[in-house]
């Protein structure tokens, strides 16, 4: 195997075991979140619950964020930058490189992916303010719907990411 497929390998074999990391805790959020849902009475509901359920939805988005920054950073070796970066990383990563990369999260979820990282954003400066359960309900149930699509499409991705890591291995 040549110098460049060894450091091929090692960068790919690094960023899937990150991918499923962020995928298990992905996992973990989607859980915690559908055993509040069911429990979800805005009338008697304690803001101890919907905090935790808006943390539950911004660590879920962070780590999303955070794979699909890894790897357009990893594998595009473009990461977005500036005012919009946010909106134009899950733009890129719904974005199917032909012969390159297949996209890590569909196009379809793009809609709903605005709603929670607008929220994310809200819940990073709520320090004074109490969460009001309607919308975290409502953002729960954006999150609860999108996550076995995206959760899928990276299973995919991580599948992809195998069968390159094999074919480098292979040269």
């Amino acid at each position: 195997m040549s110098p460049e497929a060894v450091s091929g390998v090692a960068v790919l074999v690094r960023l899937q075991l990150e991918l499923r990391v962020d995928l298990a805790a992905m996992g973990q959020h989607q859980q915690r979140l559908s055993e509040l849902q069911g429990r979800w009475d805005t009338a008697s509901l304690e803001q101890v619950w919907v905090g935790w359920a808006a943390l539950s939805l911004h660590a879920w988005y962070t780590a999303l964020e955070t794979l699909s920054e890894r790897i357009v950073t990893a594998i595009d070796r473009l990461k977005p930058e500036g005012p919009q970066w946010h909106t134009n990383l899950l733009a890129q990563a719904a974005t199917a490189v032909p012969k390159h990369r297949p996209a890590l999260i569909p196009v379809s979820a793009l809609d709903g992916l605005r709603d929670l990282r607008k929220f994310r954003h809200f819940f990073r400066s709520a320090y004074v303010v109490l969460f009001d359960p309607v919308l975290v309900e409502r953002q729960m149930a954006v999150l609860l719907s999108l996550h076995p699509a995206i959760t899928a499409s990276i299973a995919d991705f991580d599948s992809f990411l195998t069968q390159t890591i094999e074919s480098l291995q292979s040269m």
